[in-house]
């Protein structure tokens, strides 16, 4: 063997050395990393979910994904998974492109998937498949339809084609909404249930806003629309996915910046058409559905047991009931006044009942009337426009005595009277806004509807503060009337102020304001000599 000289000795020693610092470095690098990821794979089983999936198949050359819908939520999520994996395998062995699948397993919701730009508009969460333990075809594909690809079907038929032309029938002011012409333009998009709703909230409106006080297209006052897409039908719906006479409509746009979902659900009937049954507007976490706004206002305006009575002498039988008689298109009411408390109470009746014809035949609309009979304080009635006023609510069930003192002659007798709010559907109320509707229709020289934020009358004057409005709906374009100028100079408040005086049977304006930034109502009582209450 070839002795070391001195120059490899050297070498050798610095090696023996320091090789086993090395070593010790090493291990430890190796131990950090170690650590680190067994930390990172703690922190990435929070993010994995395990349960029940269905959705649409969408299948790729080497990778596949799952367009998933949340049952309550309606929102949408994609599940992926490579083609060659076990759970790939047993997915694309089960279901076919386009298919219904659903699937029990694992899911990691903390890796992203990669899915085609404009499903990705859509989707509120996404994940990849670990494992799959079962899965099913629940419907197979149907040709040409079954993928939620964003396009416009030119099927006449399809739901995303109604869709498309709902939108441009609303856009040409012929859509059916607003409007009290033609119901067969709300049968034609919506199912019966839905469609009576619609259509009853725009007889009731009665030229003001009505339950929908937004554009019903876009869930919004002030709709400022950009990046609009109708999505492809997505047959099954959101409510239960995949069931075969269900299908969804997602139109997907951003209202002033801001990203939003109208949802139109489809049925279809048993003349195989499909109809909209309810329209979901989501945006900013939160979720409006047009059928509920519907239905809860009705329910508002129909009599109801919750209002709380007073206690009467003799149970259910009152005496000398005396209160002003507003008539209405079937049903109406007396408002009668405290004379010591100042509260409200509301006697109604259905007009074409006995009770009711009885008093109709003794008293007028608008004028006092005095009844004697029995009435029932847990149906109690609802008032629209009253509520928060009223003390207490009965429905009258017999009629023992009843009769008009009339109204008391004289400016006097008529100050004396107490202020109050037109029910809404009732003759004064419509004659009210119909008498201020004409000189604000020529002067911003377009149809009008008031949204009613104030209205009180009193000894023949009425105040009114609201928000004038398009007849769609929509809120007013000032753009091309006299307030343009006020408008763009930011001078200039949505809001009208208007005092009205009645004059023999007909309401006439003394003065109105629109675009007002401050109180301009503020000396309307001492500078035309109206009572100082209908401003409270």
């Amino acid at each position: 063997m070839k002795k070391m000289n001195k120059s490899d000795q050297s070498r050798y020693r610095e090696i023996t050395t320091t090789a086993p610092f090395l070593l010790t470095a090493v291990f430890i690098v190796l131990g950090a990393a170690a650590i680190c990821a067994a930390q990172s794979s703690k922190a990435d089983e929070s993010l994995i979910t395990e349960g029940t999936f269905k959705g649409t198949l969408h299948a790729g050359k080497t990778d596949s994904y799952m367009v998933y819908v949340g049952e309550e939520s309606g929102d949408f999520a994609a599940f992926c998974f490579a083609n060659d994996s076990q759970a790939g395998r047993a997915m694309l062995a089960a279901c076919k492109d386009g298919a219904t699948c659903e699937f029990a397993g694992k899911v990691d919701q903390g890796i992203e998937c990669k899915v085609d730009k404009e499903t990705q508009k859509i989707l509120s969460a996404s994940g990849r498949i670990l494992s799959v333990k079962s899965v099913k075809s629940l419907f197979p594909a149907s040709t040409g339809t079954a993928k939620k690809t964003p396009a416009v079907s030119n099927t006449a038929s399809a739901p995303d084609f109604i869709v498309k032309s709902l939108y441009e029938a609303q856009k040409a002011d012929k859509g059916p909404f607003f409007q009290t012409k033609n119901r067969a333009i709300v049968d034609k998009y919506f199912t019966k249930e839905l469609a009576d709703l619609i259509w009853k909230d725009a007889v009731n409106a009665n030229g003001e806003v009505g339950a929908i006080d937004f554009d019903p297209l876009y869930g919004s006052q002030d709709p400022r629309i950009t990046k609009f897409t109708i999505m492809k039908t997505g047959w099954g719906g959101d409510s239960r996915f995949g069931s075969d006479d269900q299908a969804v409509v997602q139109v997907t746009f951003k209202d002033s910046g801001k990203e939003r979902m109208v949802s139109f659900q489809f049925k279809q009937g048993r003349d195989k058409n499909w109809k909209i049954y309810d329209v979901h507007y989501r945006g900013d976490g939160d979720e409006v559905r047009l059928a509920k706004v519907l239905t809860n206002a009705a329910a508002a305006a129909a009599p109801s047991a919750k209002n709380t009575a007073p206690t009467v002498t003799g149970g259910e039988k009152v005496k000398n009931i005396r209160g002003e008689l507003q008539v209405g298109k079937t049903e109406s009411v007396i408002l009668y006044l405290g004379a010591e408390s100042g509260d409200y109470a509301a006697y109604c009746f259905t007009n074409g009942s006995a009770q009711g014809r009885a008093i109709m035949a003794a008293c007028k609309n608008g004028e006092q009337c005095e009844f004697s009979g029995d009435v029932d304080y847990e149906s109690g009635c609802k008032v629209p426009g009253l509520e928060a006023d009223l003390s207490a609510s009965a429905r009258i069930l017999k009629v023992d005595s009843v009769k008009s003192p009339g109204r008391k002659p004289g400016s006097q007798a008529r100050a004396q009277e107490q202020p109050h709010t037109p029910a809404a559907q009732t003759p004064e109320r419509k004659a009210i806004t119909d008498a201020l509707r004409v000189p604000v229709q020529k002067k911003l020289k377009k149809s009008v509807v008031f949204k009613i934020d104030h209205l009180k009358v009193q000894g023949g004057w009425a105040f009114l503060r609201g928000v004038p409005q398009l007849p769609n709906g929509k809120p007013m374009d000032y753009s091309d009337t006299s307030y343009r100028r006020q408008k763009e100079l930011g001078m200039f408040d949505d809001q009208i102020s208007a005092l009205l005086k009645k004059e023999g049977e007909k309401w006439v304006v003394v003065v109105y304001d629109i675009g007002a930034t401050d109180v301009v109502y503020l000396n309307w009582a001492e500078k035309y000599k109206a009572p100082p209450s209908i401003f409270e």
